[in-house]
């Protein structure tokens, strides 16, 4: 059953460095049994790519990934890792969804909350929204 859709992310944003959802977020999206969530970018100005990694955390204020590979040591694996933008179109990826019991990428359960961290390659501005779902089993 659905819980909440909201937008959680929509603002212009410069490559470079690593920007995050809102921390009035973190929360609701740690709050349901499956998380999942649209990117959508438009505006780029010049062709490069985006990275969307989730984030979780137990107090809200020491965050890890929420997946990881099983190397040794373990790295970790973003969601969406450098998927190309298009400078004349609208892009968009819904290629990830989170578990709070870790049946998704990650064998590690959701923590309480959770947030994304965008980050474009560094010669690209884009206007970046993102739409996420939470739903219960």
């Amino acid at each position: 059953m659905k819980k909440y859709q909201a937008v959680i992310f929509d603002d212009i944003i410069h490559g470079g460095a690593d920007v995050y959802t809102q921390a009035v977020f973190n929360e609701l999206l740690g709050s349901t049994d499956l998380f999942g969530a649209q990117v959508i970018v438009d505006n780029a100005d010049v062709a490069g790519s985006i990275t969307v990694q989730a984030e979780h955390s137990g107090d809200g204020k020491t965050w890890v990934p929420k997946n990881i590979n099983g190397g040794t040591p373990p790295a970790t694996v973003a969601e969406i890792n450098l998927a190309p933008l298009v400078t004349s179109a609208t892009n968009s990826d819904v290629r990830f969804t989170m578990t709070s019991d870790g049946s998704d990428t990650s064998p590690r359960p959701l923590l309480p909350c959770a947030r994304l961290r965008i980050r474009l390659t560094t010669t690209t501005r884009a206007h970046v929204k993102i739409i996420a779902c939470g739903r219960d089993k």
